[in-house]
């Protein structure tokens, strides 16, 4: 079956119409939908403009002031990686996902299932979710030819951004103090203090990362209520329904990103 022969949809309601599959944040909602950078030592938040400065060790930790750096340093320095790049492409390209509320709601669900939300919503309070971001190869034609010709594929090789795995942590021992107050924060602007917020760290090397809280909307507790399947519309295998699991959630997340081809989620890029 080729790569193009099946449209995925994450079916909210018993009726999808043409052009419902094809909705989507488009690149110019995803950019200006990225979330402002928030200081690693104090927790406020600062748009575009207001550059922050990278920790010189590990340039994942991010600050407003040298007074927010020296304070953080204690809880900091056993943290800090040490050696990344400012150009790691994980934390780049997490920088998009965490801006698209497609591929977000994805782990909206997967959450209210991971937590048992629906019956015990306090987990929100004390779990927190570490997502392993990873490259794959996204021609994987091009990959499986090289493979067989004993070749590699070098620089400019096209690439795309997948989940490897997602595991619960405690949320006290993974995350920072100003974490912690960005979820108290967030918790301030939403319409009910009822909504369970979940802090989610996205990590490309298990050391740095970028976190989020996420708050778990009615719709996203809706779906995990009722686990509304996953629908593929195959030519070669007609309607297939899959069953809305922690497992099938990755996969499904994973293949929408696969099936992107016009790179609209902007989670497609080229190896350097």
């Amino acid at each position: 079956m080729s790569a193009t022969s099946h449209i995925q949809f994450f079916r909210l309601t018993p009726v999808i119409t043409e052009k419902d599959k094809n909705k989507g944040p488009s690149p110019e909602e995803i950019r200006a939908n990225i979330p402002p950078e928030i200081c690693s030592g104090c927790g406020e938040s600062y748009s575009g403009a207001e550059k922050l400065k990278n920790c010189a060790g590990c340039r994942a930790a991010r600050y407003c002031s040298r007074h927010c750096q020296v304070s953080d340093w204690p809880t900091h320095k056993p943290l800090c990686g040490g050696s990344v790049s400012s150009t790691d492409i994980h934390l780049k390209l997490a920088k998009k996902l965490m801006a698209n509320v497609d591929l977000m709601f994805y782990l909206k669900v997967y959450t209210v299932l991971a937590l048992d939300l629906l019956t015990t919503p306090e987990n929100a309070l004390n779990t927190c979710l570490i997502v392993k971001l990873i490259t794959r190869d996204a021609d994987h034609m091009a990959a499986l030819r090289a493979m067989m010709n004993g070749e590699e594929r070098g620089l400019g090789t096209p690439i795309m951004l997948q989940i490897a795995s997602i595991e619960k942590k405690p949320l006290l021992s993974h995350t920072t103090a100003a974490m912690r107050t960005s979820i108290d924060k967030t918790r301030a602007g939403i319409p009910s203090p009822d909504w369970p917020i979940v802090m989610i760290l996205f990590t490309g090397d298990d050391v740095n990362c970028l976190a989020t809280p996420c708050v778990i909307d009615p719709q996203a507790l809706q779906q995990g209520r009722e686990r509304n399947p996953f629908v593929i519309q195959s030519a070669m295998m007609g309607r297939q329904e899959i069953p809305v699991e922690e497992k099938t959630i990755i996969e499904q997340f994973n293949n929408k990103i696969y099936m992107d081809k016009q790179n609209r989620y902007l989670l497609h890029t080229k190896s350097k």
